[in-house]
């Protein structure tokens, strides 16, 4: 009993200084990248599907709510509560297009509501022989922005998939 509650001691003053206020703690996994701050925060899977290769099927999509493998990042706001979920689009010419459905939360049933979605930004490719390379800026609150590098896992078109590799920038 002892040397368990030593562990969890330890374990608990080893995450204590991660989680003070203000500063910036990655989390990450199998699956996704995160980054955490003030309470906010940004996920990314780390191979994410692109289901869309048209903004017409894009734009018909985010009508309703988006399947899960078609979620690429998520931003979850602490103040106000809001969640924003961003999905991919690839263009013939190699444009990464990123759509977002936003999401508010009703105070009586604390469940999420739809507040708005749209197109967001367009990208075009940095490399443009071999796979195509993005850089992708996402504000995670007022102070920080995200750096998310994004490659398209084969070259040429259609781009089925890509991997994302987020970073936190400098300069806050």
């Amino acid at each position: 009993m002892m040397s368990w509650c030593l562990f969890v001691g330890i374990g608990i003053m080893t995450a204590l200084p991660s989680l003070a206020e203000g500063q910036a703690r990655p989390a990450t996994s199998a699956e996704w990248a995160s980054l955490r701050i003030d309470g906010n925060e940004l996920t990314a899977r780390r191979t994410a599907s692109v289901v869309y290769r048209s903004l017409e099927a894009l734009t018909a999509a985010l009508e309703r709510r988006l399947p899960e493998p078609s979620r690429a990042i998520r931003l979850v706001r602490a103040s106000p509560p809001q969640t924003i979920d961003y999905t991919l689009c690839v263009t013939p010419e190699g444009t990464l297009v990123l759509a977002q459905q936003m999401f508010g939360m009703d105070p009586q049933t604390l469940r999420p509501v739809p507040v708005s979605h749209g197109l967001t930004r367009a990208y075009p490719p940095l490399e443009h022989t071999g796979s195509w390379m993005w850089l992708v800026a996402l504000p995670v609150n007022r102070e920080v922005t995200a750096t998310l590098i994004v490659r398209s896992t084969t070259a040429g078109w259609p781009v089925r998939s890509v991997t994302i590799d987020l970073s936190e920038d400098e300069g806050r």
